[in-house]
């Protein structure tokens, strides 16, 4: 725990003339979150980096054995062939029903180009969120000047609020990478925090929709329960036909809230 100190004297007391001031009195300090790794942006670097920060773990509610890439655990990733100096696009797919993802290109410095099939701005890093059910485009070189013995990049993906990884080997010699490969960590030296804005709050389009004035706007207040997984939209189920009335030729701003 924590100590912090205070020079202050106590209530109704005074120091006297001539006598050494009292030592400091230790004051408790709230205890810390754990250490996790979190997507941060450097701003003197212009791009996403991972950090060890004091938060809360992700709150996860399904706990896998395992994670997979390309249908293979981080024990056997797939291993594939590149070239020094080669351009390589990564596209990403979180294809999981319950798991998001830090994507972590290593050594390699990787350009962000899309989302969901959407070209974007492009941003620079080597650690990147994915949500369930969403793609990116990565794009890496590779760099042209590697060892004799060949070069291994690993791309690993950590799943959110867990140690457990995946991802697949980007190798320029195919025969002398497995020494590396078997070296590589199977699992994260700490667990992750929870996916956030950061990253999504500097996706800027390539093509952004022309500003128009908004006709209406459509609330849609989100509410529900962990306890029988009970989810409603204005406090209407599913099962309730939930409609929002508008018309087809309306500029419309949906805001949603969540309680």
């Amino acid at each position: 725990m924590d100590m912090k100190t205070s020079s202050k004297p106590m209530p109704g007391m005074k120091e006297m003339p001539g006598m050494p001031a009292a030592p400091p009195m230790p004051v408790m300090s709230a205890d810390l979150p754990p250490q996790v790794f979190a997507q941060q942006w450097d701003e003197a670097n212009s791009r996403f980096v991972r950090a060890m920060v004091n938060a809360p773990a992700a709150n996860i509610d399904i706990k896998y054995d395992a994670l997979l890439a390309n249908r293979r655990t981080i024990n056997d990733p797939e291993v594939m062939k590149v070239n020094p100096g080669d351009t390589v696009l990564l596209r990403i797919i979180a294809a999981s029903c319950a798991s998001d993802f830090f994507i972590d290109t290593g050594s390699l410095d990787a350009e962000f180009l899309a989302v969901d099939g959407q070209p974007i701005q492009p941003l620079r890093g080597n650690f990147f969120q994915l949500a369930i059910a969403q793609r990116i485009d990565l794009r890496v070189t590779i760099p042209k000047t590697t060892s004799s013995d060949g070069a291994v990049f690993p791309i690993t993906m950590q799943g959110e609020g867990t140690t457990l990884m995946c991802g697949v080997i980007l190798a320029t010699d195919l025969a002398t990478s497995r020494a590396a490969i078997s070296a590589l960590p199977k699992t994260a030296s700490m667990t992750t925090a929870a996916l956030d804005n950061t990253q999504e709050m500097r996706l800027r389009a390539t093509a952004p929709l022309a500003t128009k004035k908004i006709d209406r706007s459509l609330p849609a207040v989100l509410t529900g329960t962990m306890d029988g997984y009970q989810w409603f939209i204005n406090r209407l189920s599913m099962e309730s036909s939930i409609q929002l009335a508008m018309s087809s030729v309306s500029n419309l701003a949906s805001a949603s809230r969540w309680c």
